[in-house]
């Protein structure tokens, strides 16, 4: 897939895949500092009667210093820079994760996932709503992800350090599930998917787990069929870059599964809330409230320091999709 292709399909799935974006020395070197994240620790919890090795560290890469140098690798700014179609920032959400995955497959069938989610603000099936229900409710529903002023240009980069054949792990994402215009908008729409027929589903299969499959349009006509779910097979070294509303989900592994992500953005509103999510809003993942005065200088020697989202105070949503911050999430803002 060449430059322009590439952003083409990235534009109109919501991901991409870039192959061989790390080196054979680049993998190496950050497995072994994965392995080194928690020096002394060499199994903590139990998957199918053994004992393994699993975490997750949220913020992880701001937090170790050693992780750093991801931040600006020249091929990785290159590549977003021309995907998301601008000058791109760090956008400081950022994770670390060592066989952190969920008992969520059967079989590989992404019907029986129930671990569907965005990493945007908000994580439900639904980028948009419209019709009397809505509107009654007093939700302006379609400025949620208003892109007249300026574009919603965010990304999620997973590297992975294991391939496909080591683990055997299902990553799953649902092209056009990043568009609002894909969105099942209407509620007799969403009545019919996500209630008649999933209900159908899951009468066949004898399984409940059906009726959370996130549906998702394969075409912006309301008529369309979903989209079917897209199955990564990554190879070591490979990162998969997706927008931050791209719905996502992966399955069981049966061996080592090392990933690395990082954010980055158009300086931007959409980029501001997206940050001030993580930081001010999350408190649970326990994100640094500052950034390292060394690492922040190294940013802006690669022009990389994301300028403003400090003084944001306007979010234009909240966890329940309102236009309109409401009281409770503005507190968090002062």
């Amino acid at each position: 897939m060449n430059d322009k292709s590439s952003a083409k399909f990235y534009n109109e799935n919501g991901f991409v895949i870039i192959k061989n974006l790390l080196s054979s020395e680049e993998i190496l070197k950050y497995k072994k500092l994965m392995e080194g994240v928690f020096p002394d620790v060499s199994e903590n919890c139990n998957e199918g009667g053994e004992t393994v090795f699993s975490w997750g560290l949220a913020d992880g890469i701001r937090k170790k210093k050693e992780f750093w140098p991801l931040i600006w690798n020249k091929k990785i700014i290159k590549e977003i820079s021309y995907l998301l179609g601008g000058k791109i920032k760090f956008c400081i959400h950022n994770d670390l994760h060592f066989n952190l995955t969920q008992s969520a497959f059967e079989d590989g069938d992404p019907h029986k996932i129930t671990g569907w989610h965005r990493d945007s603000r908000f994580r439900s099936p639904y980028l948009s709503r419209g019709g009397w229900f809505d509107k009654y409710r007093g939700k302006d529903y379609e400025k949620i992800w208003d892109e007249s002023a300026y574009p919603v240009g965010m990304a999620r980069l997973g590297i992975y350090l294991n391939s496909f054949e080591e683990n055997k792990t299902p990553l799953f994402l649902i092209p056009g599930s990043h568009l609002t215009e894909r969105s099942l908008k209407y509620s007799f729409e969403r009545l019919f998917w996500n209630k008649f027929i999933a209900n159908i589903r899951c009468f066949i299969t004898r399984d409940k787990r059906p009726r959370y499959f996130p549906y998702v349009r394969s075409k912006s006509n309301p008529f369309c069929f979903p989209a079917k779910p897209f199955l990564a097979k990554v190879e070591a070294g490979d990162g998969v870059l997706f927008d931050m509303r791209m719905i996502h989900g992966i399955g069981n592994r049966s061996g080592d599964r090392c990933c690395m992500f990082l954010d980055y953005g158009l300086e931007n509103l959409h980029t501001y809330d997206h940050i001030n999510y993580y930081i001010n809003e999350r408190t649970d993942l326990n994100y640094l409230k500052s950034m390292p005065m060394e690492l922040e200088e190294k940013l802006k020697e690669q022009d990389l320091f994301l300028e403003g989202w400090q003084k944001f105070d306007g979010s234009p949503m909240t966890g329940r999709m309102s236009p309109s911050p409401e009281h409770f999430i503005l507190e968090k803002y002062k």
